[in-house]
């Protein structure tokens, strides 16, 4: 084979098959000795000389000269001996996924560089819209895909379908003015299964990026399964599903589906003056009375809580950048309503150890049935962790049912004005500092309003002005209408969390979104009430701690000044004691320090 690496002449193995010469040398890789088939003559004299060599190595081994160069040709009998053993039909079938993965990240980086970069390019090469092959002998041909069987011309209406959505969402961007610059992608293939003629993969693709003119750096997930088809010893695109909310909406309707029709209906709901329909709190005659009950909302903490639980950099897994202090449910069906209700009980001031989240604390909901409750666990209980979590806290749908139930005044649980906003139109009526912090409810791939987003950063009313974060599928610092330019969106945005209980001496803080290394930040707490003293303590990731106390009399808040060093998480404790001998109050959460 011509990608055999060249040895030196006297471990060189000369074979003949079908009457030609051939000079095999050491292999450099598995897949290097698949072109040697096993019955073939020339493995059956290759493995006769390999017998020979062997015999030439023991006479030189009594010798006991040139030992070293001996033992790698020992290594190189060693590797072709078992290589040549290796049956062709595993062979082959690590040939096929090797040449399913190449033709899927081939396709699916021509089609993410099209849309994301307004590049021309044609999404009908390699895949079955560019069979070679006669018609008549493959038209009436069944497949088996993932989503069901299919012939071959249902198959090219598939890719008729990507194509158009392809032109939609570049046009979407390209209305809005969302470009962008430095797109890298990476593919991680999750599973390959090869059966006969068809294949199926799954593949996570992470796409990341700058906004022009920014210079935070944004990430996309996108999980695909892509079906192809085998049409004469080439793997073929047959059909591609990302598994969001423009598949499940427009994709059965496939034969229907028009870009260019789809882009005005998009362009007529922006213009729409009526399209944000909110609905505020009616809580004026309660908060006469019980003011002091409420734990007003922090919406720079909840996005500090976003910004710190999402992924960094383009290497990590999910398991790096996820709370390990709470449970996740990204086996469960997504992790997506999970990580949002985490953004608000930030912005609330949850305590950040799992005693307190396991005990299901303030600002937990824990006050009636299970449709009026609002609660989670940590990592201590994953085995129970259904059990010992609410539906509202991890289900969208649950959360619209608690909002329901709860959103009276004289409720105790969290409290939201709500906007509905039409397909494509823009949160006209609402303004800016509502909206940061506000979860939404998007459409994904479960249909409508099935998919949770936090919104984070807010410089104006249109989606193209609104950026978010998200999990599973997981983002950083996406714009609205990047990724969501159509769809009808239920927002939340919350404005406190009621007790039952005046709340004096509640201490909360103020998160600190991600700190580049050497950099200074202003670690801050406080309550309603004045205090003996405040203090902060903060230890870095490498166990060393260091701590801070107030000084002044009487004070209701404490600014501690701290420079981030390390990389990694910094536990931040922070205490209020309103007097000498009474017990300390704590609430605990951390800040992250990177290096670019």
């Amino acid at each position: 084979s011509h990608s055999w690496e060249k040895e030196p002449r006297w471990r060189k193995i000369s074979a003949y098959s079908a009457g030609r010469s051939c000079r095999i040398y050491r292999i450099r890789s598995f897949l290097e000795i698949q072109n040697i088939q096993a019955h073939s003559p020339l493995r059956q004299i290759c493995k006769k000389n390999i017998v020979k060599q062997q015999d030439i190595l023991f006479d030189k081994l009594k010798g006991g000269k040139n030992m070293k160069r001996l033992l790698s040709l020992a290594t190189s009998i060693v590797l072709v001996t078992g290589l040549l053993c290796i049956p062709a039909g595993a062979l082959a079938d690590e040939r096929d996924r090797s040449s399913v993965e190449a033709a899927v990240e081939q396709y699916l980086q021509t089609y993410t560089q099209s849309t994301l970069m307004n590049e021309d390019s044609s999404l009908s090469v390699n895949t079955v819209s560019d069979v070679v092959v006669p018609l008549t002998r493959a038209e009436n041909a069944t497949y088996a895909l993932s989503s069901g069987t299919a012939t071959l011309p249902e198959m090219q209406e598939n890719i008729s379908y990507i194509e158009e959505k392809a032109e939609f969402f570049k046009e979407a961007r390209q209305a809005q003015g969302i470009t962008r610059t430095d797109l890298e992608l990476s593919y991680d293939f999750e599973d390959v299964t090869v059966a006969g003629n068809t294949a199926t993969a799954t593949v996570s693709e992470l796409a990341s990026f700058y906004y022009t003119g920014e210079t935070q750096q944004s990430f996309a997930e996108t999980i695909y399964t892509v079906d192809l088809v085998n049409v004469d010893g080439e793997w073929l695109i047959a059909d591609v599903n990302d598994n969001d909310w423009f598949d499940a909406t427009y994709k059965d309707a496939q034969s229907s589906f028009n870009a260019e029709a789809a882009l005005a209906d998009m362009e007529a709901a922006q213009a729409m003056d009526n399209g944000c329909v909110v609905q505020l709190l009616d809580d004026e005659p309660e908060l006469m009375t019980t003011a002091s009950y409420r734990i007003p909302y922090n919406a720079d903490s909840a996005t500090a809580y976003a910004y710190t639980y999402t992924r960094q950099t383009g290497t990590e897994s999910w398991q790096d950048y996820y709370n390990q202090d709470f449970v996740d449910f990204r086996a469960d069906g997504g992790d997506c309503m999970n990580f949002a209700s985490q953004c608000m009980w930030a912005g609330f001031s949850g305590n950040q150890t799992r005693a307190s989240i396991d005990a299901h604390n303030i600002p937990m909901d824990k006050d009636g049935s299970s449709s009026t409750t609002w609660y989670s666990c940590s990592k201590d209980k994953y085995s129970s962790r259904v059990a010992n979590s609410t539906g509202s806290w991890r289900s969208c749908s649950a959360f619209r049912t608690y909002m329901g139930n709860t959103n009276n005044a004289t409720d105790i649980g969290l409290k939201c004005n709500t906007a509905d906003v039409a397909a494509g139109a823009n949160f006209s009526g609402v303004t800016t500092s509502a909206l940061k912090g506000a979860v939404c409810h998007v459409d994904g791939g479960g249909g409508a309003y099935t998919h949770a987003i936090v919104l984070t950063d807010i410089n104006g009313l249109s989606r193209s002005q609104i950026y978010l974060c998200a999990h599973y599928t997981d983002r950083k610092y996406v714009k609205l209408g990047d990724y969501y330019p159509s769809c009808a969106i239920k927002a939340f945005m919350p404005q406190y969390f009621r007790t039952n209980v005046p709340l004096t001496n509640y201490l909360q803080v103020d998160m600190v979104r991600p700190v580049k290394r050497n950099n200074s930040a202003a670690l801050k707490c406080y309550t309603t009430g004045a205090q003996n003293k405040f203090t902060i303590a903060v230890t870095s990731p490498s166990g060393k701690t260091s701590q801070a106390s107030s000084t002044a009399s009487n004070p209701k808040s404490f600014t501690y000044n701290y420079k981030f060093t390390e990389n990694g998480l910094y536990k931040v404790d922070c205490y209020s004691k309103p007097t000498a001998s009474s017990a300390a109050t704590v609430v605990t959460y951390y800040v992250l320090c990177y290096t670019l």
